[in-house]
């Protein structure tokens, strides 16, 4: 089946499309290898000032390039950016249902329709909500998936979107990521409301919540942390049972300062929960489908 676009299933974000030109961080750019030299080797005394200029400019030039830019990071779990993030599910949820699982928006369209839905001022403003811009924002979201549409359609060269279809089979797994950095614990982790995470260093849980549940790993561990010690807070909460909860924010913290290599663990049945970007140290292991053992 070929791609569709919201020209199709969403009119509105069709009429509003348009192209950003926004740099996005490159990981895999290839590092320069800087030269020793001050001064270009064909550059002679008593060329003059001009050809020196040229050669300072170059330098600064390579420099530039083999500056790593920054790494956007998704923050959130305040009232700002959950309503946006409701937002962008709302409308790929209704294309995903009319118009299938080929259906892409375009981004600059969605864009421009939630900053006049949600009632921002301007894009300036939109933006500082989001930490970034959209292309940032929507790029950073594992269960959104984007390209550069190239099907000759009136997107033809735009940066699309759509929500990652669930599974054709519900199929549970259980996975293992390794925390070793700071940077393991920006990973932006789409948790299904099913999911368990879990350390079990510890025998500590984060259990099922009533919907889906999307943050940083760290911003993840830093609520139950949250959670945990404003329970503790409570007038009925006393003795050892205070201290436990108490003890286990203590234990978090030392996680999050990365005092050790520790592993957080996700044991979802439903097969829906998403890492981004998923790392080769992650261990997957999916769960037998129902009727696999009743086969030979």
């Amino acid at each position: 089946m070929s791609d569709h676009t919201a020209a199709t299933a969403a009119p509105a974000l069709a009429a509003a499309a348009g192209w950003v030109d926004v740099e996005t961080d490159d990981t895999d750019m290839p590092v320069l290898e800087e030269s020793t030299d001050t001064v270009r080797p064909d550059i002679r005394e008593g060329e003059g000032e001009g050809a020196a200029a040229e050669a300072a400019s170059a330098g600064l030039a390579k420099l530039e390039l083999n500056k790593k830019p920054d790494v956007f990071h998704l923050h959130l779990g305040h009232q700002e950016t959950d309503r946006i993030l409701d937002e962008i599910d709302g409308y790929c949820e209704t294309v995903l249902e009319s118009a299938g699982d080929n259906a892409w928006m375009p981004a600059d369209g969605l864009a421009k329709l939630m900053l006049k839905e949600l009632g921002y001022e301007d894009m300036d403003q939109f933006e500082g909500a989001m930490g970034g811009t959209f292309e940032q924002f929507i790029k950073a979201l594992p269960h959104i998936e984007t390209k550069i549409q190239d099907d000759g359609s009136s997107c033809d060269g735009m940066l699309v979107l759509k929500m990652t279809p669930p599974p054709a089979v519900k199929q549970g797994f259980t996975m293992t990521i390794p925390i070793k950095t700071s940077e393991d614990l920006w990973v932006t982790l789409y948790k299904a409301p099913d999911c368990v995470i879990s350390i079990p260093e510890i025998d500590f849980e984060i259990g099922h919540s009533a919907k889906r549940e999307l943050d940083a790993i760290y911003n993840h561990i830093t609520k139950a942390m949250f959670n945990l010690s404003q329970h503790a807070s409570q007038n009925f909460v006393q003795g050892d049972t205070k201290d436990k909860i108490l003890d286990t924010v203590e234990h978090l913290s030392r996680f999050l300062d990365i005092d050790h290599p520790w592993q957080l663990v996700l044991r979802d049945p439903s097969g829906r929960s998403i890492l981004k970007p998923m790392g080769d140290n992650v261990s997957l292991v999916y769960d037998d489908l129902p009727n696999a053992a009743g086969q030979a």
